[in-house]
């Protein structure tokens, strides 16, 4: 990919451009005038079709420098300012940020916005420009140079004595920059940062290496596009690297009499590659080293110009090499250096409220993931009991009377219940009827000695007889009595008055309070988490309050189908206390059944993944 020099021929650039630029490092001008020559510079470098400054006023937020008079060219000041309003944040995070102008910021064309932050003023403030988006290489070169003149307003502001002069090689500088800016990969990337540094700068080798974990690896050597990392050439590199990270410094060989650097790989490396002059770089973002620049030369040294261009090189490529290498990596590696930096950033005293409750995050989690609970099932529970008698109608009818309601406590041999007898007692007179017609009928036969119908008629009166004898038992069964000593758990007085029965209908229920166990159903699906032995609570929805022990004594095997539950298992628990006196059978409430301490996690989830494994066949 080819690249446009900034030669004096290139239009609305060129070193009449830089120069000027250059001047307002050193020149003392008034502010409306430095701003003016700046934006103007700015314009013509970068190709601009606009250029205005933000700066943030307090709790007024971003605004346009007063003192700064913008660069318009037809578009709308207030559109422009509300556009980059939204760049910002990642202006502030990254350096520098771009987007493309809508129709409604004042865009004409193919324009994008494009942000970069000036370091060094004393508040936060913005370089905003309009460039045309005719290629995407086209809007990388504009960053580049914006990014490179970025620095000139705090150095205004901030002269630093060691900085004073310019940077000669600024246009091979701003050339390695588009070409950088031009690669979508890491190792592309670092390989033509070396093979254009050591064609400008002179160099023998210049080469790239990358952190990665506690050591600095070797990613880029000039002139060579595969490397042997085991070989003492590039082991010696890395050492080289190591020992300038390890210092957080730059490193020359022969070191300057005043330097107290310790430079023994650096010593090493020259002898064995036969060079007379080694200069490594940290590449620095955020203050950590996360790459080293190693330039060699044979022969004459670097001059002074030469090292300062380098420092603004690194400090200008870093960013896009930094993105660049976490985009190549894989998302396990992503992962692990986001959480490195969250790492450092949560160390640092800022957010503390939302750095707390990160920490109560990670605890709960940490406490999910190996803590362990009480695993509990629930089921529906009933009190139930043996000594119980369901009393059924004996015929056909009505009731003609309740005297008692439910939870009444009856002795054995009270009345509970009276059918209507009338109809019965109609039967029993047409069978009275019926007997003496039959007898008649007998004896007129054995007085006429005809046999046949003497034999008939016996018949005939044996069945009037059985029937009068079915009808006098129901009569004698008409008044319902307690078979014993208990309480009415069941029959309603004002349902069952005047109500038409069957025959064996259910119309009472009788229990001794005597001998109650629990009854429990258990869904099937965590049939298998409960054994005889169990033990568990039971709270009543009598008295929810109240919390009943129990164990389980008893699991029958066969699954019954309930309504709305679906298959059930059926347990029985005995109470680990005497009955209480307000207990009745029938009373029902929830059973929790201890099935041991398992994780919390997966207290949580088991029912899901049950119901995935289910539906996705796992």
């Amino acid at each position: 990919m080819s690249v446009v020099p900034l030669s004096p021929e290139a239009g609305g650039g060129g070193h009449a451009t830089i120069d000027a630029l250059r001047a307002l490092r050193r020149d003392v001008l008034p502010d409306d005038l430095f701003w003016q020559r700046y934006l103007t510079g700015v314009v013509a470098l970068c190709r601009a079709e606009a250029c205005l400054i933000l700066t943030e006023d307090g709790e007024n937020g971003w605004g346009q420098m007063p003192a700064a008079a913008p660069l318009l060219r037809g578009h709308d000041a207030a559109a422009l300012i509300a556009a980059a309003g939204a760049l910002v944040p990642r202006a502030l995070s990254h350096g520098y940020a771009v987007d493309r102008l809508r129709a409604g910021d004042g865009a004409v064309g193919q324009m994008v916005l494009l942000l970069a932050r000036l370091p060094g003023l004393a508040r936060p403030t913005m370089l905003v420009q309009v460039v045309e988006a005719r290629s995407q290489q086209k809007v990388n070169e504009a960053v580049v140079r914006a990014l490179l003149v970025a620095d000139i307003p705090g150095l205004r502001a901030n002269p630093p004595a060691a900085e004073a002069e310019t940077v000669p090689h600024l246009v091979q500088v701003m050339d390695i920059m588009a070409v950088t800016q031009s690669k979508d990969r890491f190792v592309a990337a670092c390989m033509s940062v070396v093979n254009m540094v050591a064609a400008s700068f002179g160099c023998s080798q210049a080469s790239i290496g990358w952190v990665r974990g506690n050591a600095v690896r070797v990613r880029a050597i000039s002139g060579l596009e595969r490397f042997e990392n085991r070989t003492s050439t590039v082991m010696e590199l890395q050492a080289a690297y190591d020992e300038a990270a390890d210092q957080d410094a730059e490193i020359q060989w022969p070191p300057p009499a005043t330097e107290a650097l310790i430079s023994a790989a650096h010593h090493r490396a020259a002898r064995l590659w036969g060079v007379d002059h080694i200069f490594t770089l940290p590449l620095r973002r955020d203050g950590q080293v996360v790459g080293i620049l190693c330039c060699e030369w044979v022969g004459e040294a670097p001059d002074i110009d030469g090292l300062r261009a380098l420092r603004l090189l690194a400090s200008q490529v870093t960013p896009w090499l930094y993105l660049l290498e976490a985009s190549d990596e894989w998302w396990g590696g992503r992962l692990l250096r986001r959480l490195d930096r969250w790492r450092h950033q949560f160390i640092k005293p800022e957010h503390v409220g939302l750095k707390s409750l990160g920490v109560m995050a990670v605890l709960l989690l940490l406490f999910l993931l190996i803590g362990r609970w009480d695993y509990r099932v629930d089921g529906t529970a009933q009190l139930s009991t043996d000594h119980m008698a369901i009393l059924s109608a004996p015929f056909d009818g009505f009731v003609e009377a309740v005297p008692v309601r439910a939870g009444d406590q009856v002795q054995q041999g009270q009345d509970l219940l009276k059918l209507d007898t009338r109809e019965m007692q109609a039967r029993e007179l047409e069978s009275l009827a019926d007997l003496r017609r039959q007898t008649r009928e007998g004896e007129k036969a054995r007085a006429s000695g005809d046999l046949a119908e003497m034999r008939i008629a016996e018949a005939n009166e044996q069945k009037v007889r059985t029937q009068l004898d079915r009808v006098r038992y129901y009569l004698s069964q008409a008044t319902i009595q307690s078979p014993f000593d208990g309480v009415v758990v069941d029959g309603d007085q004002k349902r069952l008055v005047g109500a038409p029965v069957n025959k064996g209908e259910a119309l009472m229920r009788v229990v001794q309070v005597r001998d109650i166990y629990l009854e429990i159903r258990v869904s099937e699906r965590d049939f298998q988490e409960v054994k005889v032995g169990d033990k568990g609570e039971l709270s009543l929805l009598t008295r929810p309050d109240e919390k009943i022990a129990f164990t389980v004594e008893r699991v029958l095997p066969v699954a019954q189908v309930e309504p709305g539950q679906g298959n059930v298992f059926i347990m029985h628990a005995k109470f680990s206390d005497a009955a209480r006196d307000w207990w009745r059978p029938g009373m029902s409430g929830v059973a929790k059944i201890e099935a041991g301490r398992r994780s919390i996690l997966w207290i949580l989830t088991h029912r899901t993944l049950d119901a995935l494994r289910l539906s996705l066949w796992w």
